[in-house]
């Protein structure tokens, strides 16, 4: 038998969203609604069906339409996700006042789970296309996928790429390409972990696990954005879910997930690419542009260690400049630099080349450079160089910039 005593008269009343009072009347609400279990159960798939509108961007519209049908209900179940829902499209979710209910928790990690089934590529050995290459010391890869809020977790098994696991992410509130601070953007490109920071000392809204990434890099810089506080972090304990677009323009993963993502991240080493829409490729297949791009590095190379200024520049933009100088006292100090001839020899070990711009030709090199001095030892720099195509379809160096 069910009890039809209590109705939320409006779900959307400002009067649901004190944290004493709604605790008060979700315990009324379960003392009166006397539902079998067979009765809830069989709601779990319309609200599994709402959960996927939700991970698709429909709040508001779900919003509505779950407060409709538990005004109409005894279900606590479907009570709960409405008022989980208003919280969520009201911003409120995010207090301490309004906690998640450990009813849907199960049911969001089921929804989770099968919205990034639904959006797998063809087989988990498929990389992303912007992964060029790696070295074999890099073995996790973080690839974001904007248009669907999933993030995959690439790990190299015996030498080759395989899709480890999958995360429903939540991004910027504004969007994708960010361009200046406090626009709400989350950055577009191939960035790195930078670090871990001590979760307790901040907002519970960041949750148990943070990595800054390294936005913005030279090449953001270079075209003008800027902004930093660019993070991988988990979410408010107290919340089942974040909205997709619902940060101030970071990456954020429910807890369970960001925990055991963080086990396999190492700062300073793992990349993560953050793109409009996401394209695989077979790992076999092979590229021209790596090939371009590595006989380019090659170039630079030799240039730097001949001490010919000529071939060194000809790698380089027309206009490019660094550390706030113009580009003619930039090369004045170039040339002086290689007249000098202190370097003998130059190498360069654990090669990365990954697609950073997914509307230009952009690419990205990182590696490390071993510089043969004529007199002491050998110096160690992390380096990383940003080329693009031009008219002509040479590479020249656009950016640049050590770490």
């Amino acid at each position: 038998m069910v009890i039809r005593s209590v109705h939320l008269v409006s779900i959307r009343n400002s009067t649901f969203r004190s944290g004493d009072l709604r605790r008060v009347i979700v315990s009324v609400i379960a003392a009166l609604a006397i539902v079998s279990p067979a009765f809830a159960d069989s709601h779990s798939d319309d609200i599994l069906a709402m959960m996927q509108s939700v991970l698709a961007g429909q709040l508001n519209e779900v919003a509505e339409r779950a407060a409709s049908e538990a005004a109409a209900s005894d279900v606590l179940l479907q009570r709960q996700f409405a008022i989980e829902l208003e919280d969520m499209s009201s911003g409120n979710y995010a207090t301490r006042d309004n906690r998640a209910f450990a009813d849907l928790a199960p049911l969001w990690a089921r929804a989770r789970a099968d919205w990034v089934a639904l959006h797998a590529p063809p087989n988990n050995r498929y990389v992303p296309a912007q992964l060029l290459l790696l070295p074999a010391t890099i073995t996790t890869l973080i690839a974001v996928d904007a248009s669907t809020s999933t993030a995959w977790q690439l790990e190299r098994v015996n030498g080759d790429w395989q899709i480890a696991d999958a995360y429903y992410v939540s991004l910027g509130s504004a969007g994708v390409d960010k361009r200046r601070r406090g626009d709400q953007r989350t950055p577009l490109g191939v960035y790195w972990i930078v670090e871990e920071l001590d979760s307790l000392a901040l907002p519970d809204r960041y949750g148990i696990r943070v990595f800054p990434l390294d936005y913005p890099n030279a090449l953001d810089r270079q075209q003008g954005r800027t902004g930093d506080g660019i993070w991988l972090h988990g979410i408010d304990p107290d919340n089942n879910i974040r909205p997709p677009r619902d940060t101030d323009g970071c990456i954020a993963l429910v807890n369970e997930r960001i925990l055991s993502l963080g086990s396999v991240l190492t700062p300073g080493e793992t990349p993560v690419i953050v793109t409009r829409e996401l394209s695989w490729r077979k790992p076999t297949s092979t590229s021209d542009t790596l090939v371009d791009l590595t006989q380019s590095l090659l170039r630079w190379r030799d240039a730097l260690q001949e001490q010919n200024a000529d071939a060194y520049f000809a790698l380089f933009s027309p206009d490019y400049t660094r550390f706030g100088l113009s580009t003619e006292q930039w090369r004045v100090g170039r040339v002086r630099a290689l007249a000098a001839g202190h370097v003998s020899k130059v190498g360069i070990e654990g090669l990365s080349v990954l697609r950073t711009d997914e509307d230009e030709e952009i690419f990205v090199t990182r590696f490390e450079q071993i510089i043969h001095r004529t007199q002491g030892s050998p110096v160690r720099v992390l380096r990383r160089f940003y080329w693009r195509r031009n008219a002509d379809g040479e590479l020249r160096i656009i950016a640049e910039q050590n770490g």
